[in-house]
């Protein structure tokens, strides 16, 4: 799974690309440092996710597909 799905850029200032080379749905959560689930949508293939409201810092990202599931670590500046 980790091949198929392309996160960038890292680090981030307003917008995370989530590429995925499947038209399956998917969906992602990102979570802060503690662990609290700050996003959650779900997607096919492509999707942006605006960063313009979340603090500066390090978040996982969470992305699960019917091939598996994949954690990222993300910052943003």
């Amino acid at each position: 799974t980790e091949s198929t799905i392309k996160v960038f850029p890292i680090p981030s200032t307003y917008q995370l690309n989530i590429e995925a080379n499947s038209t399956n749905l998917a969906t992602y959560k990102m979570y802060d440092i503690n662990g609290n689930l700050i996003l959650e949508n779900t997607f096919t293939k492509n999707t942006k996710v605006d960063l313009n409201n979340m603090a500066k810092g390090t978040y996982l990202l969470d992305i699960s597909t019917k091939k598996g599931r994949i954690t990222k670590k993300i910052i943003v500046e």
